[in-house]
Formats: structure tokens, sequence, C-alpha cells
């Protein structure tokens, strides 16, 4: 999962999936399966991610994919979610992108 700075408005769904390394089938079943996820969509019904909503698909790419929870158990965890452990999903997240660079800088020397 790459880490960008969130510059535009919206993003589409496939620059979303390319961001979080995962296929767009899986972003629409999580939009189905967490009720707090609701991109907007355009009159063509296209969805349309906002800066938040981007920030809560990795947090739930983080307890899915990098804690290995449940579904339910990932529902429950995003409901009660404290500050605090938002920021640690964030801090977690960001030293796993710092150790991708780093992995890729060994394999260029």
């Amino acid at each position: 999962m790459t880490e960008e700075p969130l510059t535009k408005l919206f993003y589409t769904i496939r620059e979303v999936s390319e961001m979080l390394e995962v296929e767009p089938s899986t972003l629409r079943f999580w939009e189905g399966e967490f009720p707090q996820l609701s991109p907007r969509r355009t009159a063509h019904k296209r969805r349309q991610y906002t800066a938040q909503d981007i920030e809560l698909l990795r947090r739930i790419y983080h307890l899915l994919r990098v804690e290995g929870v449940a579904i339910e158990q990932a529902k429950r965890r995003l409901s009660n979610m404290t500050d605090k452990e938002r920021v640690r999903i964030e801090a977690v997240s960001k030293l796993v992108n710092v150790k991708q660079l780093l992995q890729k800088l060994k394999n260029l020397i």
C-alpha cells in the first residue's frame, strides 16, 4: 500500500485501488460490508472517493490485511475506534511504507 499525499478533491475507484494495491472488486465488497464507507456517486453511477473515504479505506486495509482480523471484528473496531488507535494505525502504515521504500533502495544497490 502506498501512502501518497492526497491532493485531489475526488479519486476514481481505479486510482484508489492502485493506492491501496487491491482490486476494485475488493473496494466494492468493502463498501457493502462497512456502512461507514459510502463514496459519492456521479450521475453515471461512478464512485468518487474523498480523502476521508481513502483514510477510512486505509484503516480497513490495516485491520483486514495487516492485523488479519475478521470482517465482523473489523466492523466493531471501526465503530469503536479511538483517536489513539487511529494514530497508531497511521503510524504503522507509514512505517510499512518506509520499510518498502528501503527494500526497494536496497535492491537497487
